[in-house]
């Protein structure tokens, strides 16, 4: 169909043949040729036709391409959320990760701080037992320091007498029997 042109063509049927293949390899640019579009008669219904045919086609096309370019644009959008979504989801991971392993520290460290308490506990209590063996054997000590002060105590004394009008006579007493037991027998 190479130099086709239609308005060098006088036949209207072979025009519309000729225009249909062009239709059909994907051609809408040319137009009927208005002398066809102007006549009154069955050749001139099918020229109306192929041309509101060649129109609708064309603003389709027209449609198609511009669904085309908003699908493209909402596809490029919807990838960049995509990837804004899927560094997002990394972000997180990442997060979860640390939030996981200082769970496990902490959760070690709890461990230990358990771990610690039971062994100040078991601790606490020896040094308790060993206050209370403790309190025993000062109790006992001072039971025997009592014991030997008691022990040790001197006899009742009795109070040195004063001296006094008997405790003269007494002592005079006391001397005559002296005297006497000097005595021979």
């Amino acid at each position: 169909m190479e130099g086709f042109n239609l308005k060098t063509k006088t036949n209207p049927i072979r025009v519309a043949v000729e225009h249909a293949h062009l239709m059909a390899g994907g051609d809408f640019t040319l137009e009927v040729p208005e002398s066809f579009l102007r006549r009154r008669d069955e050749k001139g219904q099918l020229a109306h036709a192929f041309a509101e045919m060649n129109e609708k086609i064309r603003a389709l096309l027209k449609e198609v391409a511009a669904s085309v370019a908003e699908t493209s644009a909402a596809s490029q959008e919807l990838s960049a959320t995509v990837e804004e979504v899927s560094a997002q989801t990394r972000n997180i991971n990442a997060s979860v990760e640390q939030i996981a392993a200082g769970m496990e520290e902490t959760s070690a460290s709890v461990e230990e701080v358990t771990a610690s308490s039971t062994e100040i506990k078991n601790g606490a209590e020896q040094l308790e037992a060993r206050a209370g063996q403790g309190k025993a054997k000062v109790g006992e000590i001072e039971k025997r320091v009592e014991q030997m002060k008691e022990r040790l105590k001197p006899p009742n004394k009795q109070p040195k007498a004063s001296i006094t009008p008997n405790s003269r006579k007494s002592r005079k007493l006391s001397k005559k029997q002296k005297s006497l037991k000097k005595l021979p027998k």
